[in-house]
């Protein structure tokens, strides 16, 4: 069995403070069972975490093609999951696989969005966002965004093999760090060796 968690929910300014008509909150994958708390009225917007996780080009993605997207990537649904999607941002669409449970307690209309869809896409950059054991890389070589995934990281010493890996297949040399998310402070310290210039956003 399988649990989803939703921590706390947060408007659009970050803050934790009361929600707003237009909250967003975060779902989380566990195991033993599931769980809910109390759903705010109004439009949400869900920001799912999880590993099967792609970037679509807007003008490529059709609604249609949602599975074969993640096939494509080696991410397919299972038979516990279906495809679900993003609204456009930045020219790109989050296509995400979420177990068919998650929405025994979601309104009908809900809005899904993923970290790679707000991370920052500033050029010559390297961007994490850390999220207990899954993180989220953005690549960006001048302009061009050239990697964005979700990765399963246990801990600072996978995101270190991590970072050495892009290191070995595409220099980061001259890129700036830019770290995300509540263990950014503890990603900077582990990675200030390697980069000139980091930045905690």
């Amino acid at each position: 069995s399988v649990r989803w968690k939703m921590p706390t929910m947060r408007p659009e300014t970050g803050k934790t403070d009361a929600p707003a008509s237009n909250d967003e909150m975060s779902i989380r994958l566990w195991s033993d069972g599931h769980s809910f708390p109390e759903l705010p009225k109004g439009p949400l917007t869900v920001e799912l975490l999880g590993r099967k996780t792609v970037l679509v080009p807007a003008d490529l993605f059709r609604a249609g093609l949602a599975e074969s997207f993640l096939a494509w990537s080696g991410l397919a649904c299972d038979a516990s999951e279906r495809a679900v999607w993003s609204d456009e941002r930045a020219g790109r669409v989050a296509v995400m696989a979420v177990a068919e449970q998650a929405f025994g307690r979601l309104p009908e209309k809900v809005r899904f969005s993923s970290p790679l869809l707000r991370m920052s896409e500033q050029p010559q950059s390297l961007v994490l966002e850390l999220h207990e054991d899954l993180l989220y890389i953005k690549l960006l070589r001048g302009s061009e965004l050239t990697l964005a995934e979700a990765v399963r990281a246990a801990g600072e010493a996978d995101v270190l093999y991590y970072v050495g890996e892009l290191a070995r297949i595409a220099s980061l040399k001259g890129l700036t760090l830019r770290l995300s998310g509540s263990e950014a402070a503890g990603l900077r310290t582990v990675l200030k060796s390697q980069f000139k210039r980091i930045v905690c956003e």
